[in-house]
C-alpha cells in the first residue's frame, strides 16, 4: 500500500471485449508473411517451446494454424503431439501475432526431434530440429571429465620425454 493508506487492493469483477468484423467494399486481399518459426537447439530444462510470428498485411481477417510434435531421436512414439487438432489463432488485417506451444512432457535429458508447421493464408512454414536437454550439472561434470583427460595427457606425455631423456 501507499504510506499513510494502509493496504489498498483492487479487486477485478469482470471483463469485456468483442472483435468487430467488417466487410471490404471493393477487392479483398489475401496477403500474409510468416516470419518467424523456431524451435531451440539447447535447453537446460524443459518444457519445449517453439515460437513463431505472423503477419496479415492483407485487408480481411484468417486463422492461422499451428501444429506441434516432439518424439525421442530414436522413437517414432511422439512425446506431445496436436497434428489432429491443430491450434488456431485469429490474425486480423495489418497486425502481426505472436505464438508459442509448449511440449511439458519432456524429460530432464536427451536428444529429441521436434517439428512445429505454422499455415497462413495457404503458405507453410516448417521447421524440424534436433533438440539437446541437458541438465547444467551435467554440462559441469562432463566438462569436469575433459578436463582432466587433458591433463593427465598431458602429464603421461611430459613423463615420457622425462624418461627418454634420463635413457640418453
Amino acid at each position: 500500500g501507499l504510506p499513510g493508506q494502509g493496504n489498498i487492493s483492487i479487486d477485478q469483477k469482470f471483463q469485456f471485449a468483442s472483435i468487430i468484423y467488417a466487410e471490404v467494399s471493393g477487392e479483398t486481399r489475401k496477403e500474409g508473411v510468416i516470419s518467424d518459426n523456431s524451435i531451440p537447439s539447447f535447453l537446460l530444462n524443459g518444457p519445449l517451446t517453439a515460437e513463431s510470428m505472423v503477419k496479415n498485411n492483407g485487408n480481411v481477417h484468417t486463422d492461422a494454424e499451428y501444429t506441434f510434435q516432439v518424439w525421442p531421436l530414436f522413437s517414432d512414439e511422439e512425446l506431445c503431439t496436436n497434428e489432429e487438432k491443430p491450434e488456431t489463432s485469429l490474425v486480423l488485417p495489418d497486425t502481426e501475432k505472436y505464438h508459442a506451444q509448449t511440449c511439458d512432457k519432456m524429460p530432464s535429458f536427451g536428444i529429441f526431434k521436434a517439428k512445429q508447421t505454422v499455415s497462413l493464408f495457404g503458405e507453410t512454414s516448417i521447421v524440424e530440429r534436433t533438440v539437446i536437454v541437458c541438465p547444467l550439472w551435467l554440462l559441469f561434470v562432463i566438462l569436469f571429465a575433459i578436463v582432466a583427460l587433458v591433463i593427465w595427457i598431458f602429464m603421461r606425455v611430459r613423463k615420457r620425454k622425462g624418461s627418454q631423456k634420463d635413457d640418453e
